[in-house]
């Protein structure tokens, strides 16, 4: 049913006030909203080296920092078309989400890479690595003696 042309989804369309672990989950995923907020969620996991990195703690700020941005942002959008809202909540919301950031670190984090060492040192010991070695090898072989026939 999900998925055809006039049809409504069940997931929100928006996020909550109240902030859940599974926020993004519960929206719809074909609204920009969600679409935007999944990207925000990958690009800052991504800046701290991405979800490997990440220790549980972290990665439950990286999300609350996406629920707050967003409810900042639609705070802001209410005051962009005329409205008036809680200084005083969006102030601590701006506080609250500069806390985080900070927690978390400001500055990207550069993923963890294998030196060429490391890399040939795994490959070595991955059985697999040397059947399609062995088989390359042969493959070339064959090449070889057939120019030098031709």
């Amino acid at each position: 049913m999900s998925g055809k042309r006039g049809q409504k989804g069940t997931g929100s369309t928006e996020i909550a006030d109240r902030y859940s672990a599974d926020f993004l989950e519960e929206l719809d995923g074909r609204v920009r909203t969600a679409k935007t907020l999944r990207q925000r969620l990958r690009a800052l996991i991504a800046d701290l080296g991405g979800e490997s990195e990440l220790s549980y703690q972290e990665m439950s700020l990286v999300k609350r920092c996406i629920h707050v941005e967003r409810l900042l942002e639609r705070r802001e959008s209410t005051l962009a078309h005329g409205a008036s809202i809680d200084d005083q909540a969006y102030f601590s919301g701006i506080t609250t989400l500069s806390s985080l950031f900070t927690k978390l670190g400001l500055k990207r984090r550069a993923k963890p890479v294998q030196t060429i060492e490391q890399y040939l040192e795994s490959r070595a010991q991955t059985p697999d690595a040397e059947s399609e070695d062995t088989t390359n090898t042969e493959d070339h072989e064959d090449v070889n003696a057939t120019t030098h026939h031709s």
